[in-house]
Protein backbone atom coordinates (compact mmCIF):
# COMPACT_ATOMS: atom_id res chain seq x y z
CA UNK A 1 0.00 0.00 0.00
CA UNK A 2 2.78 2.44 0.90
CA UNK A 3 4.45 1.76 -2.45
CA UNK A 4 1.19 2.49 -4.25
CA UNK A 5 0.75 5.76 -2.36
CA UNK A 6 4.34 6.73 -3.12
CA UNK A 7 3.77 6.10 -6.83
CA UNK A 8 0.64 8.26 -6.80
CA UNK A 9 2.47 11.10 -5.03
CA UNK A 10 5.26 10.99 -7.64
CA UNK A 11 3.01 10.47 -10.66
CA UNK A 12 0.43 13.19 -10.05
CA UNK A 13 2.87 16.16 -10.24
CA UNK A 14 4.45 14.65 -13.34
CA UNK A 15 1.06 14.28 -14.98
CA UNK A 16 0.15 17.88 -14.23
CA UNK A 17 3.49 19.02 -15.66
CA UNK A 18 3.00 17.09 -18.89
CA UNK A 19 -0.58 18.33 -19.22
CA UNK A 20 0.59 21.90 -18.74
CA UNK A 21 3.11 21.53 -21.58
CA UNK A 22 0.18 21.21 -24.00
CA UNK A 23 -0.78 24.76 -23.08
CA UNK A 24 2.55 26.10 -24.39
CA UNK A 25 5.93 26.02 -22.66
CA UNK A 26 6.28 29.79 -22.37
CA UNK A 27 2.70 30.42 -21.27
CA UNK A 28 2.36 27.46 -18.89
CA UNK A 29 5.94 26.78 -17.74
CA UNK A 30 7.61 30.17 -18.32
CA UNK A 31 10.33 28.53 -20.42
CA UNK A 32 11.68 28.63 -23.97
CA UNK A 33 12.65 25.37 -25.68
CA UNK A 34 13.41 26.28 -29.29
CA UNK A 35 17.12 25.44 -29.23
CA UNK A 36 18.13 29.10 -29.34
CA UNK A 37 21.26 30.35 -27.53
CA UNK A 38 20.58 30.94 -23.85
CA UNK A 39 17.99 28.17 -23.52
CA UNK A 40 18.91 25.17 -21.38
CA UNK A 41 16.69 22.53 -23.02
CA UNK A 42 14.75 21.81 -26.19
CA UNK A 43 11.63 19.74 -26.66
CA UNK A 44 13.72 17.28 -28.66
CA UNK A 45 16.39 16.44 -26.07
CA UNK A 46 14.27 14.31 -23.78
CA UNK A 47 12.84 16.99 -21.51
CA UNK A 48 9.24 16.76 -22.64
CA UNK A 49 9.17 14.83 -25.94
CA UNK A 50 12.21 12.61 -26.11
CA UNK A 51 10.95 9.31 -27.51
CA UNK A 52 11.27 8.96 -31.30
CA UNK A 53 8.37 6.58 -31.97
CA UNK A 54 6.91 9.52 -33.89
CA UNK A 55 9.44 11.07 -36.27
CA UNK A 56 9.00 14.69 -37.41
CA UNK A 57 10.94 17.58 -38.86
CA UNK A 58 10.32 21.32 -38.63
CA UNK A 59 10.19 23.70 -41.62
CA UNK A 60 10.23 27.50 -41.24
CA UNK A 61 9.04 29.83 -43.99
CA UNK A 62 8.77 33.61 -44.09
CA UNK A 63 6.03 35.08 -46.30
CA UNK A 64 4.73 38.49 -47.25
CA UNK A 65 1.21 39.18 -46.03
CA UNK A 66 -0.13 38.42 -49.52
CA UNK A 67 1.37 34.94 -49.36
CA UNK A 68 4.59 35.22 -51.37
CA UNK A 69 7.61 33.43 -49.92
CA UNK A 70 10.66 35.53 -49.03
CA UNK A 71 13.25 33.62 -51.06
CA UNK A 72 16.16 36.08 -51.33
CA UNK A 73 16.99 36.12 -47.61
CA UNK A 74 16.26 39.86 -47.28
CA UNK A 75 13.69 41.55 -45.04
CA UNK A 76 12.74 45.23 -44.92
CA UNK A 77 12.59 47.45 -41.81
CA UNK A 78 9.06 48.37 -40.72
CA UNK A 79 7.51 45.56 -42.76
CA UNK A 80 5.20 42.89 -41.33
CA UNK A 81 5.64 39.30 -42.48
CA UNK A 82 3.89 35.99 -41.82
CA UNK A 83 6.02 33.27 -40.25
CA UNK A 84 4.77 29.78 -41.13
CA UNK A 85 5.98 26.76 -39.15
CA UNK A 86 5.15 23.29 -40.48
CA UNK A 87 5.65 20.07 -38.53
CA UNK A 88 6.08 17.28 -41.09
CA UNK A 89 5.46 13.64 -40.12
CA UNK A 90 8.43 11.61 -41.42
CA UNK A 91 7.71 8.14 -40.07
CA UNK A 92 6.76 5.96 -37.13
CA UNK A 93 3.39 6.26 -35.44
CA UNK A 94 0.93 8.81 -36.78
CA UNK A 95 0.62 11.88 -34.51
CA UNK A 96 -2.73 12.72 -32.98
CA UNK A 97 -1.72 16.38 -32.78
CA UNK A 98 1.12 18.88 -32.98
CA UNK A 99 2.77 21.68 -31.03
CA UNK A 100 5.49 24.26 -31.64
CA UNK A 101 7.42 27.21 -30.26
CA UNK A 102 9.05 30.08 -32.18
CA UNK A 103 11.54 32.82 -31.24
CA UNK A 104 13.20 35.70 -33.15
CA UNK A 105 16.64 37.02 -32.12
CA UNK A 106 18.74 39.86 -33.51
CA UNK A 107 22.45 39.42 -34.23
CA UNK A 108 23.32 40.30 -30.62
CA UNK A 109 20.99 37.65 -29.21
CA UNK A 110 18.24 40.06 -28.16
CA UNK A 111 14.64 38.91 -28.47
CA UNK A 112 12.65 40.84 -31.08
CA UNK A 113 9.25 41.00 -29.40
CA UNK A 114 7.05 41.95 -32.34
CA UNK A 115 4.89 38.84 -32.85
CA UNK A 116 1.18 39.49 -33.44
CA UNK A 117 -2.00 37.84 -34.76
CA UNK A 118 -1.30 34.16 -34.08
CA UNK A 119 -3.52 31.61 -35.78
CA UNK A 120 -6.45 30.01 -33.99
CA UNK A 121 -4.19 27.19 -32.77
CA UNK A 122 -1.49 29.54 -31.43
CA UNK A 123 -0.72 32.16 -28.81
CA UNK A 124 1.99 34.66 -27.86
CA UNK A 125 3.70 34.52 -24.48
CA UNK A 126 6.68 36.20 -22.79
CA UNK A 127 9.09 34.41 -20.45
CA UNK A 128 9.47 36.55 -17.35
CA UNK A 129 13.06 35.64 -16.52
CA UNK A 130 14.49 36.50 -19.97
CA UNK A 131 11.93 38.89 -21.43
CA UNK A 132 11.89 36.79 -24.59
CA UNK A 133 8.65 36.66 -26.53
CA UNK A 134 7.53 33.35 -28.05
CA UNK A 135 4.85 32.30 -30.47
CA UNK A 136 3.64 28.80 -29.60
CA UNK A 137 0.77 26.32 -29.67
CA UNK A 138 -2.31 26.82 -27.53
CA UNK A 139 -3.27 23.25 -26.70
CA UNK A 140 -2.72 20.17 -28.85
CA UNK A 141 -3.31 21.23 -32.46
CA UNK A 142 -4.92 18.86 -35.00
CA UNK A 143 -3.19 20.91 -37.71
CA UNK A 144 0.54 20.60 -38.35
CA UNK A 145 0.76 24.23 -39.56
CA UNK A 146 1.16 27.29 -37.34
CA UNK A 147 1.26 30.93 -38.48
CA UNK A 148 1.98 34.21 -36.73
CA UNK A 149 2.73 37.71 -37.98
CA UNK A 150 6.05 39.38 -37.15
CA UNK A 151 7.20 42.96 -37.80
CA UNK A 152 10.77 44.03 -38.56
CA UNK A 153 11.68 46.92 -36.22
CA UNK A 154 12.36 50.14 -38.11
CA UNK A 155 15.68 50.73 -36.35
CA UNK A 156 17.22 47.26 -36.70
CA UNK A 157 20.20 46.23 -38.84
CA UNK A 158 22.26 43.12 -39.46
CA UNK A 159 20.73 39.66 -39.26
CA UNK A 160 17.64 38.15 -37.66
CA UNK A 161 17.45 34.46 -36.78
CA UNK A 162 14.25 32.52 -36.16
CA UNK A 163 14.45 29.44 -33.93
CA UNK A 164 11.64 26.90 -33.85
CA UNK A 165 10.92 23.56 -32.19
CA UNK A 166 7.97 21.36 -33.06
CA UNK A 167 6.54 18.05 -31.98
CA UNK A 168 4.12 15.35 -33.03
CA UNK A 169 2.28 13.83 -30.07
CA UNK A 170 0.04 10.87 -29.36
CA UNK A 171 -1.80 12.85 -26.63
CA UNK A 172 -1.53 10.07 -24.05
CA UNK A 173 -0.74 12.51 -21.23
CA UNK A 174 2.94 11.57 -21.16
CA UNK A 175 6.02 12.13 -23.31
CA UNK A 176 6.32 8.45 -24.24
CA UNK A 177 5.81 7.85 -27.96
CA UNK A 178 6.08 11.53 -28.92
CA UNK A 179 8.68 12.93 -31.30
CA UNK A 180 10.21 16.39 -31.69
CA UNK A 181 12.74 18.33 -33.74
CA UNK A 182 14.06 21.88 -34.12
CA UNK A 183 15.42 24.22 -36.80
CA UNK A 184 16.52 27.80 -37.42
CA UNK A 185 16.63 30.21 -40.37
CA UNK A 186 18.47 33.52 -40.81
CA UNK A 187 17.52 36.69 -42.72
CA UNK A 188 19.41 39.89 -43.50
CA UNK A 189 17.76 43.24 -42.80
CA UNK A 190 17.89 45.38 -45.95
CA UNK A 191 18.95 49.01 -45.77
CA UNK A 192 18.48 49.73 -49.46
CA UNK A 193 14.93 51.01 -49.69
CA UNK A 194 15.23 53.53 -46.83
CA UNK A 195 18.74 54.87 -47.28
CA UNK A 196 19.68 54.44 -50.95
CA UNK A 197 17.05 55.49 -53.54
CA UNK A 198 19.40 54.76 -56.46
CA UNK A 199 19.73 51.13 -55.42
CA UNK A 200 15.95 50.87 -55.34
CA UNK A 201 15.68 52.55 -58.76
CA UNK A 202 18.27 50.25 -60.28
CA UNK A 203 16.84 47.18 -58.54
CA UNK A 204 20.17 46.25 -56.99
CA UNK A 205 20.01 42.84 -55.30
CA UNK A 206 22.63 40.48 -53.96
CA UNK A 207 22.38 36.84 -52.89
CA UNK A 208 22.92 34.92 -50.76
CA UNK A 209 23.13 37.08 -47.68
CA UNK A 210 24.96 36.15 -45.50
CA UNK A 211 27.40 34.89 -48.13
CA UNK A 212 29.96 32.12 -47.96
CA UNK A 213 32.31 31.95 -50.95
CA UNK A 214 30.44 33.40 -53.95
CA UNK A 215 28.20 36.46 -54.25
CA UNK A 216 25.65 36.95 -57.03
CA UNK A 217 24.77 40.53 -58.01
CA UNK A 218 21.70 41.54 -59.99
CA UNK A 219 20.85 44.96 -61.41
CA UNK A 220 17.45 45.38 -63.07
CA UNK A 221 18.29 48.31 -65.31
CA UNK A 222 18.45 49.01 -69.02
CA UNK A 223 21.35 51.44 -68.52
CA UNK A 224 24.18 49.72 -70.39
CA UNK A 225 27.81 50.70 -70.29
CA UNK A 226 30.63 50.52 -67.80
CA UNK A 227 29.92 50.38 -64.06
CA UNK A 228 32.50 50.67 -61.33
CA UNK A 229 31.98 48.02 -58.66
CA UNK A 230 33.66 47.96 -55.25
CA UNK A 231 33.36 46.01 -52.02
CA UNK A 232 34.16 48.01 -48.87
CA UNK A 233 34.78 46.72 -45.37
CA UNK A 234 33.14 48.09 -42.23
CA UNK A 235 35.72 50.91 -42.07
CA UNK A 236 35.06 51.95 -45.68
CA UNK A 237 38.29 50.46 -47.02
CA UNK A 238 38.17 49.01 -50.52
CA UNK A 239 38.75 45.24 -50.45
CA UNK A 240 37.76 44.37 -54.03
CA UNK A 241 37.09 46.53 -57.09
CA UNK A 242 36.59 46.08 -60.81
CA UNK A 243 34.93 47.61 -63.88
CA UNK A 244 31.87 45.81 -65.20
CA UNK A 245 30.98 46.57 -68.81
CA UNK A 246 27.44 45.19 -68.60
CA UNK A 247 25.69 44.88 -65.24
CA UNK A 248 23.00 42.68 -66.81
CA UNK A 249 25.63 40.00 -67.35
CA UNK A 250 27.69 40.31 -64.18
CA UNK A 251 29.58 37.18 -63.15
CA UNK A 252 29.44 35.53 -59.76
CA UNK A 253 31.99 37.24 -57.51
CA UNK A 254 34.48 35.16 -55.50
CA UNK A 255 34.54 36.58 -51.95
CA UNK A 256 36.12 33.56 -50.28
CA UNK A 257 39.23 35.59 -49.41
CA UNK A 258 37.27 38.15 -47.39
CA UNK A 259 37.38 37.78 -43.59
CA UNK A 260 34.10 37.29 -41.75
CA UNK A 261 32.27 40.55 -41.12
CA UNK A 262 30.09 43.30 -42.58
CA UNK A 263 30.63 44.71 -46.07
CA UNK A 264 29.15 47.23 -48.48
CA UNK A 265 28.73 46.63 -52.20
CA UNK A 266 29.14 49.94 -54.05
CA UNK A 267 28.05 50.27 -57.71
CA UNK A 268 28.79 53.56 -59.53
CA UNK A 269 27.89 54.90 -62.94
CA UNK A 270 28.61 58.53 -63.70
CA UNK A 271 27.40 60.67 -60.82
CA UNK A 272 25.02 58.03 -59.49
CA UNK A 273 25.85 55.26 -57.03
CA UNK A 274 24.00 52.45 -55.29
CA UNK A 275 24.94 50.42 -52.24
CA UNK A 276 23.81 47.20 -50.60
CA UNK A 277 24.98 45.69 -47.32
CA UNK A 278 25.95 42.06 -46.80
CA UNK A 279 27.56 39.78 -44.24
CA UNK A 280 30.48 37.44 -44.98
CA UNK A 281 30.11 34.35 -42.81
Amino acid sequence: MNRILLFIVIAIPSLFTLMSHSGGRAAAQNQGNTGAPGETTTCANGYCHGNTTIQVDVVLELQTLDGNMVSDGMINPGTTYKVKTTINHLGGDTPVGYGYQLLALDMDGNSINTFSNPGTNGQIATVNSSGRQYAEHDGVSPSNEFTVEWTVPSDISGTVTFYAAGNGVNDNGASSGDGANSTSIEYMVSTVSTTNPTAEKWGLKIAPNPVGNTLSIRLDTENLGAFQVSILDVLGRETLSWTQDNMEDIPVVDVSSLPKGYYTLLVRKGKESAVSKFVKK
